[in-house]
């Protein structure tokens, strides 16, 4: 199983899962070619991806105080660091 991910930020994209490498090759180079992504996206095994994808320490919007979340919900609705967490 292999995922296109955003190299600086650590995000997947889109959350889909392709069967193999080639597939999410060509699914990237297709992308890329239409303008949709840049050069910073890269490919790699979804074990490789969760092994690589460790907790950070945000600071809760609400109460102030800081909790841990995985590296690639920074700034997602999942981060409660966010406004966007909040209003859901």
């Amino acid at each position: 199983m292999f995922l296109i991910y955003h190299v600086p930020t650590h995000h997947q994209y889109r959350y889909k899962i392709y069967k193999t490498q080639a597939g999410a090759k060509a699914a990237l180079t297709k992308l890329q070619k239409s303008g949709a992504l840049d050069s910073e996206y890269a490919i790699t095994s979804y074990p490789n991806f969760a092994a690589n994808d460790y907790e950070v320490e945000v600071i809760n919007l609400m109460s102030g105080k800081p909790c841990k979340i995985r590296r690639s919900e920074v700034g997602g609705p999942c981060d409660p660091s966010t406004e966007r967490y909040w209003s859901m």
